[in-house]
């Protein structure tokens, strides 16, 4: 199937085959942990996953670049809010898990610049940290082996099938993720100037399809490995947790840009309030 795929569906492919990227799958729907998808959002994954038409083409409300039909641009537009709503979304779930590992976390909001001590004017607005992990010992960063105070951990997301992306996540599992953790360490010169500060700069870079950049996958093993010990749980369990959070925020992130993006508008007959309609196959698994 990969051989024979366009550059568009190899992309896909690779990204949905990356360890976590299926996390949302494994999940079962539990209300009282807000692990419960609607069947819109259930829908919209699988048809991502798939590579199932989405919509007609049509023009992004928001950014007015083209709505492609396989509902992409949705996770790539950087108008209407959504990106930054996602972003702080995923952000909070790793604080969150950081403050149960007893990694003294601080976030962006918190005044991270200065507890490291860097001066953020008009030429340097890049944020060093969204978490600052202020006691990290016990995290293991790059070629660091224990020993580090300070770890800030930069947060983001890309979607492998972006313009800008999608020869290099076409050809490696984790392309499009890697490349965006070399721009966050070469952009405002973040990485030098948090290792002046004896900060080590990690970027978390998250896929949209799911999946998260070898270096950020070992933090986070580190964390819920910690967070195992301080809740005397399986570090499996513990795990197994963060990635189901991980997912359903990030599917469900996903699943609401598009409809805002379909907001009254009509397509194959369809309106958009429910792009769906015409998916028999998977109203059927839906049990609609």
């Amino acid at each position: 199937m990969l051989a024979r795929a366009n550059v568009w569906n190899k992309a896909r492919l690779l990204a949905t085959s990356a360890p976590h990227s299926g996390s949302w799958l494994d999940t079962a729907p539990n209300q009282a942990l807000d692990l419960q998808l609607t069947s819109s959002e259930v829908q919209y994954g699988v048809c991502r996953r798939l590579g199932v038409e989405l919509c007609d083409e049509c023009p992004c409300p928001f950014c007015l670049g083209a709505m492609e039909k396989w509902g992409a641009h949705c996770e790539i537009c950087m108008a209407g809010g959504d990106k930054t709503v996602m972003h702080n979304t995923v952000r909070n779930d790793v604080y969150m898990y950081s403050k149960r590992a007893h990694a003294v976390p601080q976030l962006e909001a918190s005044g991270v610049d200065r507890l490291l001590g860097l001066a953020v004017g008009p030429d340097t607005r890049e944020r060093p940290a969204d978490v600052l992990l202020c006691r990290a010992q016990d995290v293991v960063v790059g070629s660091t082996v224990g020993g580090t105070s300070r770890v800030a951990l930069d947060i983001g997301i890309v979607c492998p099938q972006a313009a800008c992306q999608l020869g290099v996540a076409a050809r490696e599992t984790l392309g499009a993720a890697e490349g965006y953790v070399r721009t966050k360490c070469a952009r405002a010169d973040m990485e030098t100037r948090c290792r002046a500060a004896a900060v080590v700069f990690q970027p978390m870079i998250f896929k949209s399809l799911g999946g998260v950049t070898v270096e950020a996958d070992r933090v986070l093993k580190n964390l819920n490995k910690a967070v195992a010990s301080n809740t005397d749980t399986c570090e499996t369990i513990v795990a197994a947790r963060f990635w189901q959070r991980i997912g359903v925020d990030t599917l469900r992130g996903n699943c609401k840009a598009f409809h805002r993006r379909l907001v009254g508008k009509t397509g194959r007959g369809v309106v958009a309030g429910d792009p769906f309609r015409d998916v028999g196959g998977l109203q059927v698994a839906a049990g609609l």
